[in-house]
């Protein structure tokens, strides 16, 4: 289940003031992908596709967009291409991503806060 005191938008605030941000690289190409960004905070890193953070790195901690449509809320399901730059944003495979949130290694936690705001 979702950490429910939590939420994306906290996460985000952890990660204090905005730094840089910059496209994520395709393994394949070498090139910079539109809509795929790492922003770089003071205490931490931000994964965002398209204008949806998915992922915050700050504090020790990983925190990962709970998707809304998985049966489970220890489970991921982003669209194809999300899922693959989120595991380059990580330096991860698919598989090690799972594994991680099953352990609550990275924590799955709402998009929104308790008034539906995200």
């Amino acid at each position: 289940m979702a950490t429910s005191e939590m939420t994306i938008e906290k996460a985000k605030a952890l990660c204090g003031g905005f730094r840089s941000a910059a496209f994520l690289e395709s393994p394949k190409t070498g090139e910079n992908v539109a809509n795929q960004i790492e922003i770089t905070c003071e205490n931490g890193k931000i994964f965002q596709s398209y204008e949806t953070v998915i992922c915050v790195k700050t504090g020790g901690e990983t925190y990962l967009r709970e998707y809304r449509d998985t049966p489970q809320a220890s489970e991921t399901a982003y669209s194809t291409t999300t899922s693959k730059y989120l595991g380059v944003f990580l330096c991860e495979d698919s598989k090690t991503i799972k594994s991680k949130i099953k352990k609550g290694e990275y924590k799955v936690i709402r998009a929104t806060d308790d008034n539906g705001r995200f």
